[in-house]
């Protein structure tokens, strides 16, 4: 005969719920402290665990009704801000260079007016991008280049990059897009007469500098 009074009472339990033993057995005070605290910390990990760490922030032109607004900047901080865009044609006709080279093309200077149209590209950019705030340019530097024929660039082209700064409270990345963007399609409208294929192409943002986020540098190096 068994003398264990535990071992008579287990046999009377149903085999299917052996959990009903914890609460059977003795347990000192803080053993019992222990147990709940890690059910809590096992609850709140794997509360954790459920969140998406790369859950998308909401777009700051809309409105929670889905409007379309100027976002709010007073709060910002005033700090120096920086942005570098670049772009370039790429020419359909192997003429197309050389007509610029030797300044045969009818309209006059493709580089000098398409750097100065870059220039005045970034100061109207609030006049063309809706929700674009009105910013007090510190200084805009548009740089215009032939591109010799390559493997990749066969009939040669033309670069553009802009860099544009402000103190102010938001960013200039718009301008320099738009300053790219103006000096490109100038020489477009310099040369379509003579080459009707020529095309814009990789447009893109490679530096931004200043406010809350910081230093972004483009990765891509082509």
């Amino acid at each position: 005969m068994d003398n264990n009074p535990w071992s008579t009472l287990t046999s009377r339990l149903p085999i299917k719920r052996p959990s009903i033993l914890l609460y059977l057995l003795p347990l000192h005070s803080g053993t019992l402290q222990q147990s709940r605290l890690f059910s809590l910390s096992a609850r709140q990990q794997k509360s954790e665990e459920t969140k998406n760490p790369a859950e998308p922030q909401a777009l700051p032109h809309l409105t929670p009704n889905g409007e379309a607004h100027m976002v709010r900047v007073s709060d910002k901080p005033i700090t120096l801000r920086r942005a570098i865009a670049i772009g370039h044609v790429s020419f359909s006709d192997s003429n197309t260079i050389k007509l610029i080279e030797k300044a045969l093309i009818k309209k006059g200077d493709v580089l000098g007016t398409a750097r100065l149209a870059g220039i005045m590209a970034a100061k109207n950019c609030p006049s063309l991008i809706p929700l674009c705030h009105p910013i007090v340019l510190s200084g805009v530097q548009v740089d215009v280049k032939l591109l010799e024929p390559t493997n990749k660039l066969l009939q040669g082209g033309v670069s553009v990059k802009s860099e544009v700064e402000c103190v102010g409270q938001t960013g200039v990345e718009m301008e320099a897009f738009t300053s790219v963007t103006g000096a490109l399609l100038t020489v477009i409208d310099m040369v379509k007469s003579v080459d009707r294929g020529a095309r814009i192409e990789t447009v893109r943002l490679v530096l931004k500098e200043g406010g809350r986020s910081g230093l972004w540098k483009d990765s891509n190096k082509a």
